[in-house]
């Protein structure tokens, strides 16, 4: 499924986020919806005392702890998570005034399911808004729904009908703040009607290689809708981003590689293993280690990389490894043929 992000008001940073590949998801408090995480627990209390006239006070104690914990646990959880807010469309007018800085601004595709798997060790929730006349409910039979994703759904999943023209798709994170994800989940980048020129070609030289499609925006003739036009053609590009150690790091010619798998523990520790179509010097470790750290770990205390060959059919061990340890770099190259 493709989700759409706009972004506008502040080019360099979103270019930047663009580059080192990561998403900013805000606190609740920081969205610009006053009426966020608003829950209608009235029907708990009505309920609780209805019960209570059946049990008795010591049954309506019980049901005021249970109203208790819950209320302390949407309160946690609504002060710890982030939210990434996206829509399903990238050419609605009001979308692009609002959020692209009055269409100056540009909008981003991502692939939703690529994006919120990247690290499958971090807690992401993703769902469409719904939207309502009347802020959700909470009901007695509620109780029985404390898994994570249906708590998240109910302080996270709600607004308001006026806000419906959004169609939006939230990722809820479990922590709020910076978080990474990679490059192969954006596909395209919408340029506004309004975009300067300038921040078009800066952005295509920045990210040149990355197999993205650029587009532009164009207002349909004598109509209130948009469209958008190929800008790139993709199929006359080589994309070398992650794949490639270019012939002026080796020295020679280009080294190909591939990633075969990453792991990453928040802002801790994360584990890359990579492919080398061939052997690499010293200099070309150091040029990839430095690459992956910067790029798709930058805020991370402890990077540990894997060097495997192609053609090596014993993957027991790896042909080299590189470790950061904050920014101290060790390179390590096991050549046991030597």
């Amino acid at each position: 499924m493709l989700v759409y992000k706009y972004r506008g008001g502040n080019f360099k940073r979103d270019l930047k986020a663009i580059e080192k590949n990561f998403y900013w998801a805000p606190k609740f408090d920081e969205l610009n919806d006053p009426c966020e995480t608003l829950i209608n627990i009235d029907p708990f209390k009505r309920q609780s005392k209805s019960i209570a006239q059946f049990f008795g006070k010591e049954k309506s104690k019980q049901f005021l702890e249970v109203e208790r914990a819950f209320h302390n646990l949407f309160e946690v959880r609504k002060k710890a998570i982030g939210v990434y807010s996206l829509s399903k469309t990238y050419k609605d007018e009001l979308l692009w005034a609002h959020y692209s800085d009055s269409h100056k601004g540009f909008c981003i595709e991502y692939e939703l399911e690529e994006l919120t798997n990247t690290y499958k060790s971090f807690e992401v929730f993703s769902f469409p808004v719904i939207y309502t006349k009347k802020p959700p409910e909470y009901r007695i039979q509620d109780i029985n729904k404390t898994k994570n994703n249906q708590v998240i759904k109910k302080i996270a999943g709600y607004k308001s009908k006026r806000w419906g023209y959004e169609q939006e798709y939230r990722i809820v994170t479990g922590f709020y703040g910076e978080h990474p994800y990679y490059p192969n989940c954006l596909k395209s980048i919408y340029f506004g009607l309004n975009m300067a020129e300038s921040e078009k070609i800066l952005m295509m030289e920045k990210l040149k290689g990355r197999n993205i499609q650029f587009y532009q925006i164009i207002q349909k003739p004598n109509s209130y809708y948009f469209d958008a036009i190929k800008i790139n053609d993709l199929t006359r590009e080589y994309h070398t981003y992650l794949r490639e150690i270019p012939s002026e790091i080796t020295k020679e010619k280009s080294v190909r590689f591939r990633v075969l798998r990453k792991e990453y523990y928040r802002a801790i520790k994360a584990v890359i293993e990579i492919e080398l179509a061939s052997k690499v010097d010293r200099n070309s470790l150091e040029w990839v280690a430095h690459l992956l750290r910067n790029d798709l770990f930058r805020n991370v205390k402890r990077v540990f990389i894997l060097y495997f060959l192609e053609n090596d059919s014993d993957r027991e061990f790896a042909w080299a490894t590189s470790n950061f340890e904050n920014s101290d770099l060790k390179v390590n190259i096991n050549d046991f043929a030597k």
